[in-house]
């Protein structure tokens, strides 16, 4: 009689614990909805990280110049022409800029002293501003 008591008694007891111990077990356990959500934002971060590496891309038509400035329009349109109407990213930008100082410098003039600024205005048009500091 004492064994069938004591058998009872530790299965009452193994049963208490596993009560007590199965809210810290469910919880443990991630749901089919956990598991779909860390997916979700996995692919997000994913996505953000591929945006990132990604330049901005602006289709310009035409690009045209503001402001005084020791270039001419033909070297101006020399310059300029191969990028109109075409997908522009900072890089392309910033070539043009660099061509732009560097007629600057064939004309012996100072490129420190000339300020070029851009502007994407109306749709689809790089405004280019040159102007030559006193």
């Amino acid at each position: 009689m004492l064994s069938k008591n004591l058998v009872k008694v530790t299965m009452l007891i193994f049963f208490a614990m596993l009560a007590i111990a199965y809210p810290t077990f469910a919880s443990v356990a991630p749901t089919a909805g956990s598991i779909e959500q860390a997916q979700a934002m996995i692919e997000k971060d994913a996505d953000l990280r591929n945006e990132v590496g990604k330049e901005r891309k602006f289709f310009i038509e035409k690009i045209v110049s503001k402001g005084s400035s020791k270039i001419t329009e033909k070297e101006f349109r020399t310059i300029t022409a191969p990028f109109e109407s075409n997908w522009l990213t900072k890089k392309d930008v910033e070539r043009i800029i660099q061509s732009l100082k560097a007629v600057y410098i064939r004309k012996g003039l100072d490129p420190a002293r000339l300020r070029i600024t851009c502007q994407i205005k109306k749709p689809k048009t790089l405004e280019i501003s040159l102007v030559q500091a006193l």
